[in-house]
Order: C-alpha cells, then structure tokens, then sequence
C-alpha cells in the first residue's frame, strides 16, 4: 500500500483540516484557567516571546488575530491612509477572495493589481507600475508567500522587491499565508524571509497547519 492509498489527496482548501490533538488539548487546559482578558493573558504573551525567538529579532509588535483576512486588512489599513493606493497582484487574496475587508478598514484604500504569468510580483513589475501611475499616491507593495497559485517567491526575488520599496519608500507586506511551506520549500530561515530582505509587515497564520484560529499580524517596523 502507497502513502497515496493510505492518505489521499484532497485538493480542496487547506483551512478544511481539523485541529491537532495537542493544540486541542491545550484549548481545554487554557479553558479551564482564569487568566487577564484582551490579549494580556499567560498564553498571548509567551506566544510573543516565542515569535520574538523565532524571528531573532526582540523589536517586534506583535497583534494576535483569528481570520488571515481581517489580518491582511487590518494590516494594510494601518499602514496606510484614505486614498492611498497598494500594488499587489491580480490573483491575491485581498483582492479576490477577501470580499472588500481591506477597504471595510479602511474606505479609502485602493489597490492596483498587476498581472504575471507566474502568480508573482518582481521588481521590474513593481517599477513599471509605479511609472505608470505617477498620478496615483502609491504607498505599498504587498506580495503572498506562497502565492496563490502556489509558486515560491525566492529570497533573491524578495530582497529585490525590498530594495525597490525602499528606494520609492513604500511599505513591504507580506501575506504569509503558506508561510511555513515556503520556509521548507526555500530551506530559510523566518528572519532570512522578512525583516533581513526588507519586509515591514507580516501577516501570518498557522490555521492551515492544525491550529485552532490563530493567526497574527507581525511588524517588524
């Protein structure tokens, strides 16, 4: 018997997976506490002590959050103003599939999509657009690791999105929503994959990987 056999495919959502047993049994033993409330628990603040190890780097904000889609938005929205304009791709989530939340935070924003072959934005792409939409007050770039079509945006590509936002001093965001598979996938890394290359925001989930609603936003500016 093939491991397809024992465990087939499913090619539907990857939110549809249940949660772990050991995240379970945390959820029952967290219930069963007193602790503070709105996110001055035990829990939330070790959660960010664990974010700080992980991303060797102590000078981060961390907002714990439940949906990757009020993440993103909430994210953007605090990064930018009314009218203020970001680049993303064509195919992105906030643009797609996360029905108008990005401009639910904020009624302003406008974002401006840009097409590829490979579901990817470069730096080339981002320069093009920013030239021709010199009328437009174009604040940020936001790109999706893994992107939505699942290719891997490579740290080289990255650094150079990175050098571009801070040469027309535009904000770097990141969807990491396959985050974790694209650090297996690179072999990096979370700090060679956000803040070394440039990355100011950082919007991350581990839902699809068997937790229970847990996603947050990181800012690493």
């Amino acid at each position: 018997m093939n491991n397809t056999d024992r465990y087939p495919l499913l090619c539907g959502t990857d939110t549809s997976g249940g949660v772990s047993n050991k995240i379970l049994k945390k959820l029952v033993e967290a219930g069963k506490k007193k602790n503070k409330p709105y996110g001055d628990d035990d829990f939330t603040e070790l959660a960010k002590i664990e974010f700080k190890n992980i991303f060797k780097n102590k000078n981060l904000e961390i907002i714990p959050m439940i949906s990757g889609t009020a993440s993103n938005a909430f994210a953007l929205s605090l990064m930018t103003k009314k009218n203020d304009c970001v680049i993303c791709h064509k195919e992105a989530h906030i643009l797609t599939s996360e029905c108008g939340a990005p401009q639910f935070f904020n009624p302003g924003i406008k974002l401006i999509a840009i097409s590829s072959s490979d579901g990817k934005l470069n730096a080339n792409l981002i320069k093009s657009c920013l030239e021709n939409n010199v009328d437009k007050n174009i604040v940020g770039v936001s790109v999706s690791q893994l992107s939505e079509n699942g290719t891997n945006y490579s740290i080289e590509s990255l650094k150079n999105i990175g050098d571009i936002c801070k040469k027309y001093n535009l904000f770097f965001h990141m969807d990491g929503a396959r985050f974790s598979n694209a650090l297996c996938s690179l072999n990096v890394k979370p700090a060679e994959m956000t803040w070394k290359l440039g990355l100011d925001c950082l919007t991350i989930g581990a839902t699809k990987n068997g937790a229970f609603a847990a996603e947050a936003i990181i800012f690493f500016h």
